[in-house]
């Protein structure tokens, strides 16, 4: 019963379905992070930093779509290790 669930093609898939949904959720809250900081600076008028470009979004610029479609394609992934 559990011996497709250990082939590597679902194990990796599996990895990657979790790995997207923790880079979405710390990219996101980075965001968030970001926007709120900016409504902040812009309330005591203050310059607002236009890009953000700290954590994850140093290394792309719309990391949390990455995330999105790493997490979407580990549902293939992991398919073809079940057939």
């Amino acid at each position: 019963a559990f011996g497709r669930v250990t082939q590597p093609a679902f194990i990796v898939g599996f990895v990657m379905i979790w790995a997207g949904i923790l880079i979405q959720a710390i990219a996101d809250n980075q965001l968030d992070a970001f926007m709120e900081a900016n409504q902040r600076r812009r309330e005591k008028g203050d310059k607002v930093i236009q890009v953000l470009n700290s954590g994850l979004w140093y290394y792309s610029r719309h990391p949390n779509y990455f995330a999105e479609t790493l997490h979407w394609s580990g549902y293939g992934v992991a398919a073809i290790g079940l057939a």
